[in-house]
């Protein structure tokens, strides 16, 4: 599976939930469900992993992996029985450009982040590492490959990488699976490779219509968790979006990322956006360079882009 097939999924779960960072982060779920095979038997060894459980906390303030066991079976979408009914499954707050959480299979029969995978992510709109996260934000979660069950779409049990986003700020999330129990508290300590760019739009045109674009490269590859976004605040946001993604080195920004992108190997299929405040893409194969573009008929308040780069 492409990366950018993760991004034809346009319908939600209609479970978004909408508050301010801080109390409770809203949800939108987006789903690409695939069969997926059998597990394979577990090892010995992966019995002595940390397990997750019922309400799964995760903390830190620096991007970090570590290996963990699911039990069982879930819903990833699931409610943890004893939640409170007014939140979301997966709760994510903290700042930072960026926070967010990569849940992934590790199966040596698969590549990292090709199995059933789970993947959450929120927008700080602040521009600097360890920024205060400001106003009114959307957290976005994401599955893809995920088993079939009995005509259910599952996390299958087995052994699995968990990754943080964190941007050098304390992040705190919670994770609620139904069906298992109990409470734990992990914290990923094993170094991830990563970039994390903060970029100035471009702004192209006039008052009465507006192009702002962002875009940038790096030379990391391979599975990954991948994501740009470009973000605004201001009253009238309506207009056209699209992304730019290069699986091989881009031409000079003012070509590559400035629609209509003609050498882009991939474009707006893989759009996200939310409510008309944050436009982007995101993947799980690393491509070489990303890009965001959108327009608007009036000067938007704030604006501001930032491009992910995370090896898995």
């Amino acid at each position: 599976m492409q990366s950018g097939e993760l991004m034809r999924m346009t319908g939600s779960r209609g479970r978004a939930r909408w508050t301010r960072r801080g109390t409770v982060a809203p949800a939108l779920a987006l789903v690409l469900m695939s069969l997926y095979p059998a597990q394979p038997t577990a090892r010995a060894s992966d019995l002595k992993l940390p397990s997750l459980k019922g309400i799964t906390t995760v903390v830190g303030s620096d991007m970090g992996w570590m290996n963990v066991r699911l039990p069982r079976d879930v819903d990833p979408w699931g409610t943890y029985e004893g939640s409170v009914d007014d939140q979301p499954a997966h709760d994510l707050r903290g700042n930072g450009r960026v926070i967010g959480f990569v849940l992934t299979e590790d199966n040596s029969e698969v590549p990292l982040g090709q199995g059933p995978t789970l993947v959450g992510h929120s927008i700080g709109k602040c521009m600097k590492r360890g920024c205060r996260a400001r106003g009114f934000l959307v957290s976005w979660i994401f599955a893809s490959n995920l088993a079939e069950r009995d005509g259910k779409q599952v996390l299958p049990a087995g052994r699995y990488r968990l990754y943080l986003i964190a941007d050098g700020a304390p992040v705190r999330m919670r994770l609620e699976f139904a069906g298992l129990k109990g409470k734990t508290r992990l914290s990923p300590q094993n170094r991830v490779q990563s970039k994390l760019k903060s970029l100035r739009p471009h702004v192209e045109g006039d008052a009465g219509e507006s192009l702002y674009w962002a875009g940038t490269s790096s030379d990391l590859s391979g599975p990954g968790f991948a994501l740009t976004v470009l973000w605004m605040e201001g009253d009238d946001l309506e207009g056209g979006v699209g992304t730019c993604i290069y699986e091989r080195e881009p031409p000079p920004q003012e070509v590559a990322y400035v629609p209509p992108c003609p050498a882009a190997d991939m474009s707006d299929p893989n759009l996200i956006s939310a409510d008309d405040a944050e436009v982007g893409y995101f993947g799980l194969t690393l491509p070489a360079g990303m890009g965001v573009w959108r327009t608007v008929p009036e000067t938007p308040e704030r604006a501001g882009a930032l491009a992910l780069w995370m090896r898995l």
